[in-house]
Parts: C-alpha cells; structure tokens; sequence
C-alpha cells in the first residue's frame, strides 16, 4: 500500500526548510572553503521524539531532542545527506530549530522516506 501521500496532506503535514550544502573546494592556498548552503521548502509529516529516541553526546552530560519525518519520495529535491557530526549532513529547519538529520529508511514500496534528526545549537531539554 502506498503511503507516501499522507505526507503531502494537510491533516498530516507541514512546511520544512531543507538546507543542504554544496560540495566545497580547496583554494590556491589549499585552504578549504565550504560550498554554498542551498535552501528548499519541502512539505514532511513530523513526529517529537520521546525520551527513548533521545540521545546523549559523548559526554552522556545531557540529552539532544529528535525527530522523525516522513517525506514523501517523489517530492525530494535531491538525496538526503546523513551526518553524525556539526559538518555533515544536511538540515531540517522546523519551527524555527534546526536539526541534523542522522538517519534516513527508504521504504519504497511504500513511497516515503523515514528521517530521525537531532537538534543543534547547543539545545537541550
């Protein structure tokens, strides 16, 4: 069964922005110069996580809040980039909090993509 519209519909989604960056380039100092940060508004079904799918950093001093959304397939731009550091994949802005995504499960029987993603900024509950 084809799910992947439920995540295009009003009653289960909502307005994402989706930042990817750009692949960078090293100079003729051999410096490296990150690429360009490349915005996409995208629509996703957004789920809070609970205390189990919190994670803690390598401290274990506090926990970071995740999230899951649901994309549909067909409407993604591009290939989400997972990343488990500040440098590596791509961002999910959601009410006004910018999250990591870390972790992507294509289900295309079913025609959408699972995505849990961490917040950033130093944030934490």
């Amino acid at each position: 069964m084809k799910l992947g519209f439920l995540t295009q519909s009003t009653l289960f989604a909502e307005p994402l922005i989706l930042q990817q960056e750009q692949p960078g380039v090293y100079n003729q100092y051999d410096e490296f110069v990150a690429g360009a940060i490349i915005q996409y508004n995208v629509k996703g079904s957004v789920t809070a996580g609970s205390g189990k799918d919190r994670s803690n950093d390598v401290t274990g001093e506090r926990s970071h809040d995740m999230i899951n959304i649901c994309f549909n397939r067909k409407h993604l731009l591009s290939a989400l980039d997972e990343g488990n550091t500040p440098k590596h994949g791509d961002i999910i802005v959601w009410y006004n909090a910018k999250y990591r995504i870390n972790n992507t499960k294509d289900y295309p029987y079913h025609d959408f993509i699972n995505v849990t993603a961490t917040r950033l900024d130093g944030e934490s509950d």
